[in-house]
């Protein structure tokens, strides 16, 4: 018993200690930037651009549009 009083109180110690800081190793993991910063694009890359949205799509998009 007297060798187990300094293990668990060296176990206490420890379980009291604060953690290692860690680095965040992603740059604006969140976006938190408002943009792609950080990130780069990869695969098949394009851009659909539609001058408007058809009155189907947009229903569908917000059925409790009346348009």
């Amino acid at each position: 018993m007297g060798r187990s009083l300094p293990a668990v109180a060296l176990l206490g110690l420890l379980a009291l200690a604060p953690g290692t800081a860690r680095a965040n190793l992603l740059t604006n993991p969140g976006f938190e930037a408002g943009n792609l910063t950080g990130w780069t694009p990869s695969g098949n890359i394009g851009v659909i651009l539609c001058a408007t949205i058809p009155p189907a799509v947009r229903r569908a998009a917000d059925p409790g549009s009346s348009r």
